[in-house]
């Protein structure tokens, strides 16, 4: 579904691989992955084409995990999207660079990263009020259900938000640690939506990026 927009022209896809296939997205290694994405960040300054460009970062799992790292360590992104996994306590207690604007998405029986938490993750609910209690975002929550595929979701939405950020908090009601809801549904039409609602107008159409941050 990424790759079907990135063929239409809807932004320009990067998808780098963290050393050996892992990601530090909790400080558990002496890997500089923050580090590693800001050379990435600087680099692609450098081509004409995307130097002023929007740029948003979406993740699954471990990558959701860098994802929201990096939302706290830097002010490279726009917006973000974590999927399968919520701030660990060690994020959880970073103060941003900037206001950001997050699409967390949870699956309720996920088995690897516990939709309560656990010792290592704050609670999905309690992430999500994280990041919206860093923008002053109105905690009295617009919720909804929707049905995305073959599940029902949970939707949260936090608003008036410092610098127009938004916090969506989505749970995936029966679903475990996947993204597959069946059906025709589009998660990444649905992800981009959310991204060019937050795009900046100032550069071109052409002129976006986007960061996907795998296992």
């Amino acid at each position: 579904e990424v790759v079907a927009l990135i063929d239409s022209g809807a932004f320009i896809g990067i998808f780098p691989d963290g050393y050996e296939q892992h990601w530090n997205s909790n400080g558990q290694t002496d890997v500089d992955d923050v580090e590693f994405i800001t050379l990435i960040s600087n680099d692609l300054n450098a081509v004409a084409l995307m130097a002023d460009s929007n740029r948003f970062a979406v993740g699954e799992s471990e990558g959701a995990g860098m994802v929201n790292r990096l939302g706290k360590q830097t002010s490279l992104f726009l917006a973000l999207a974590p999927l399968l996994n919520q701030q660990t306590y060690f994020v959880s207690d970073v103060v941003p660079l900037q206001a950001v604007s997050v699409f967390q998405i949870n699956a309720s029986e996920d088995p690897l990263v516990p939709l309560n938490g656990d010792d290592q993750y704050l609670s999905a609910q309690q992430s999500a009020e994280n990041w919206a209690t860093n923008f002053n975002c109105d905690l009295d929550g617009a919720a909804r259900r929707e049905l995305w595929g073959n599940y029902n979701v949970d939707l949260v939405i936090y608003g008036n938000c410092t610098e127009q950020a938004e916090i969506r908090y989505a749970v995936v009601n029966g679903l475990d640690h996947n993204v597959d809801f069946g059906g025709e549904f589009d998660l990444y039409s649905l992800i981009w939506a959310f991204f060019l609602d937050r795009m900046d107008p100032s550069p071109s159409p052409l002129d976006m990026t986007l960061l996907s941050l795998g296992d």
